[in-house]
Order: C-alpha cells, then sequence, then structure tokens
C-alpha cells in the first residue's frame, strides 16, 4: 500500500512552481527592458550621429564662406548692391561645380542666397548647406556681413553663424593719401563733407626727416604717419583728429589704364580749342589748350607730355595717362589753370562713342609718373584722383569726390611733393564718392573677419 504525500510536500512544491513562474516573467520582463534599452540607445547613437553630421556641414558650409570671402574685394553703395557682390562672388567659386546649381544662387536687399549645397561623404551618403548672408549697409557705413550656414543630415539640423566687416581700402580711408611729403602753406584746410575723417590724411614718406609741415590752417581728420621715426611740424595748426604716429602702411592701388586705351579714337593736336572728343595724346605732343574748351569722353595720355589747359575748362569724363617708362616731373605734367570745371563719365550724352566708356566710372585722373598742378577754382571733381606729386595753390578751392593719392617717384622720392599753399582749400567728399574705380585695382575694400564671432546652435 503506498503512502500519500504528505500536505505539507504538496504545498512546497506548489511554492516553487510559483517561484519559478515569477521568476521567469521577471527575466522576461528584464529581457524585453534590456531590447528595449538596447534600442533606445541606438536610437540616441543614430541621432546623435546625424546631430554631428549636421554641425560638420554647418561648420563646413561656414569656414568654406569664410576663405570665399575673407580678403575678398567688395564694392556696393548699398546692402542690396553687397549682396549682389556677394552673390556674383559665389557664382564664381561655384562655376562648374555640381555641389550647387546657379539657379540656386540669388540676392535681393534681404540677402544673398546659397543653396542647397550637395555635401557628399565617403559612404556616398550626402547632407546638405543652406547659405544666407546679410550686410547692414554699403560698404561706406563699414557694415557688419552676417553670415549663418545651415547643415542638414537626413532629419538633424545645426546652424553656425560668424560676422564679417568691410575694411575700407587706401582711397576710401584717406581724403589725401602721400608717399611724399606733406607741405601747406599760408592758411591751407583740408575738410570732409559727411565726417571729419574724411578730411584725414595718410603720410608713407620715409625720408627720415619731417613728412609733414604745415604752418597754419585747418585739417578736419587725423595725420596718420607710417615712419615711426619721422618728424613733424604742426605751427600753429589746428589738426582736429590728432596725429597717428606710427599707423600700418597702405595697401597702395595699382594703375592700369588699358580699359580706356579704346576709346581714344581722335588724335590730340598740339593746340586746341571748341569742343573735342575722346583724345589719344601722342608722345611729344605737349598740348595746349585754350579757354573755354569743352572735352567729352577720355584724354589718353602717353609720356612723355606736358599738358597745359587754359581758363574756364570743361571736362566731361575722364583724364589717363600710361606709366612713364623713366620718371620725370619735369617732362610729364598736367597744368589746370582758372575755374576748371568736371563731371564723371556717367554724365556723358548717349551715343556709340561713350557706349561702355559710361561704365569706367570712380575714376577722374589717372596719371602715375604725372605732376599735377590746379590753381584757382576747380569746383567739384567726380572720382578719385592718383598722380606721382600734387600742388594746389592760388586760392584753389573745389570739391573732390573721392580720395588724392599721391604714388611719389620711387627712383627720386624727394622729388615728389604734395603741397597746398595759398588759402588752399580741399573738401573730399567719401560718402558719395563711387565705390568703382575703374583702371584702379589694390587698395580697395576687403571683406574681413570678426575674430571670435562664431557661434553653433
Amino acid at each position: 500500500m503506498t503512502a500519500n504525500p504528505s500536505p505539507r510536500r504538496r504545498g512546497s512544491r506548489g511554492v516553487a512552481l510559483l517561484l519559478v513562474l515569477v521568476f521567469v516573467a521577471l527575466f522576461a520582463c528584464l529581457a524585453v527592458a534590456l531590447a528595449t534599452t538596447s534600442d533606445f540607445n541606438l536610437v540616441i547613437s543614430r541621432n546623435a550621429a546625424e546631430v554631428h553630421q549636421a554641425s560638420w556641414r554647418a561648420e563646413t558650409g561656414m569656414f568654406q564662406t569664410m576663405q570665399f570671402l575673407g580678403g575678398a574685394s567688395i564694392t556696393g553703395s548699398s546692402a542690396e548692391e553687397v549682396h549682389r557682390a556677394i552673390c556674383s562672388r559665389l557664382l564664381t567659386v561655384f562655376d562648374g561645380s555640381a555641389m550647387v546649381s546657379v539657379s540656386d544662387i540669388t540676392a535681393d536687399a534681404g540677402g544673398a542666397y546659397a543653396g542647397p549645397i550637395i555635401v557628399p561623404l565617403p559612404t556616398g551618403e550626402t547632407g546638405t548647406v543652406n547659405l544666407i548672408i546679410v550686410s547692414s549697409g554699403g560698404t561706406a557705413s563699414v557694415p557688419t556681413i552676417t553670415v549663418t550656414s545651415l547643415g542638414q543630415y537626413h532629419s538633424a539640423r545645426r546652424q553656425a553663424s560668424c560676422r564679417l566687416t568691410v575694411t575700407r581700402g587706401a582711397i576710401y580711408r584717406y581724403g589725401i593719401l602721400s608717399k611724399s611729403k606733406v607741405t601747406f602753406n599760408n592758411n591751407n584746410y583740408v575738410r570732409g563733407v559727411n565726417d571729419p575723417s574724411e578730411g584725414s590724411i595718410g603720410i608713407a614718406a620715409m625720408t627720415g626727416g619731417s613728412v609733414f609741415d604745415i604752418g597754419s590752417g585747418r585739417v578736419d581728420g587725423t595725420v596718420s604717419i607710417v615712419d615711426e621715426n619721422a618728424s613733424y611740424h604742426t605751427g600753429g595748426a589746428t589738426i582736429a583728429g590728432g596725429i597717428q604716429q606710427p599707423c600700418d602702411p597702405p595697401d597702395w592701388p595699382v594703375v592700369d589704364v588699358s580699359p580706356f586705351r579704346p576709346y581714344a579714337t581722335n588724335i590730340c593736336p598740339a593746340n586746341v580749342s571748341g569742343s573735342v572728343s575722346n583724345l589719344l595724346v601722342r608722345p611729344g605732343t605737349n598740348p595746349t589748350f585754350g579757354n573755354n574748351v569743352t572735352i567729352r569722353g577720355v584724354l589718353y595720355i602717353q609720356p612723355p607730355n606736358v599738358l597745359t589747359f587754359g581758363n574756364n575748362m570743361t571736362l566731361i569724363g575722364c583724364i589717363v595717362a600710361e606709366t612713364p617708362t623713366i620718371e620725370s616731373p619735369t617732362a610729364n605734367q598736367i597744368i589746370f589753370n582758372n575755374n576748371f570745371s568736371s563731371s564723371g563719365v556717367e554724365s556723358l550724352p548717349a551715343g556709340a562713342a561713350y557706349d561702355g566708356l559710361r561704365n569706367l566710372k570712380g575714376s577722374f585722373l589717372l596719371a602715375p609718373g604725372f605732376y599735377v598742378e590746379f590753381k584757382n577754382n576747380f569746383g567739384t571733381i567726380n572720382g578719385s584722383m592718383i598722380a606721382s606729386s600734387f600742388q594746389f595753390k592760388n586760392n584753389v578751392t573745389g570739391t573732390v569726390r573721392g580720395g588724392i593719392v599721391n604714388l611719389g617717384y620711387d627712383s627720386s622720392p624727394s622729388a615728389s611733393q604734395f603741397t597746398l599753399k595759398n588759402n588752399a582749400t580741399i573738401t573730399i567728399n567719401l560718402g558719395t564718392a563711387n565705390d568703382e574705380h575703374a583702371g584702379v585695382s589694390g587698395g580697395a575694400s576687403r571683406i574681413v573677419c570678426i575674430a571670435h564671432s562664431y557661434t553653433e546652435d
């Protein structure tokens, strides 16, 4: 006869079974939790990788833009013109590239835009960058240019930004810039129209002696002297912006008048009267222009030549000269007499003779290697003047819409001068000066990065 299990033993087996089932359930839950956590970690890891890739694209777009634009020359009298100049730069950079369509590089008053720009990976995957570039104004206002780079990879988006600005070139930073000594005699005045700084003078003479002598008069802006060892004498004059010494050497403009040559189609005679147009002054002509002469278009000079203008001359256009092979202050001169008046090339009348020339604006006088002299009044000059020696005398009064640059003579620095005599008043108006200077490279406004302005979101 078989004995029946005791009730206590049957109860123990039931408890064990229950515990087994509980532990099985717990381990099942743990396995599910581990699997869920693993999936969740994979999602986090994937999202982090995508964010990293998006950040990398945003950074790449930013640093590439800084490389494309940093140091580039820039023009534009308004924010929209600056945007269009930047757009033109980007179109040049991406010309022929498969990364972005030219139709996706645009500009308007609100900014310059580029994108989507395709950024590939070695794995064959791609992401995109969109650029938004916004200027706070035209170059004359020394604007802040904000660059925003939007990077995207799958669904992740990141943004990087930095700020650029414009450093004005030598033609803009100074009303007068001279490689030779600057001398004022007898109550002379250099004034700025829109801001006192327009009446500033930069002096890069390296004579070892005095580079600035002013007996009496006034300078509205600052007188900046490159040579820390040079001396100067201000006498009883007022230098409203003070003396800065030393200062950084300027970026000197380089003159190339060849774009004007095709328009000089008429040979200039030795004696000129009446109304003339687009003259070519051949070497050794040494022409004399009579009183009340009107010149339209370009006056193109081949050295050596001495040009003398009579009273009441009117010029609608510009004067340019090829650089002499042999420097000679006496063999190459341009002399303006009483009551000279002028207008820029943009004022030329319609017609085939001036088509194209009207676009070569911003420069009134380009004559490296020439001595230039003004007597009495010259009204308003619409453009910058560049030569190798200047003298203003006999109560001369006039306004220049642009800078005056004295390049000096490399072979004989002491032969160059920048002199104001006898109550001369030169008024500089850089605010309305043209941002473009035909025939001039270097010395222009350039884009520079603002330090510590990089941010990332």
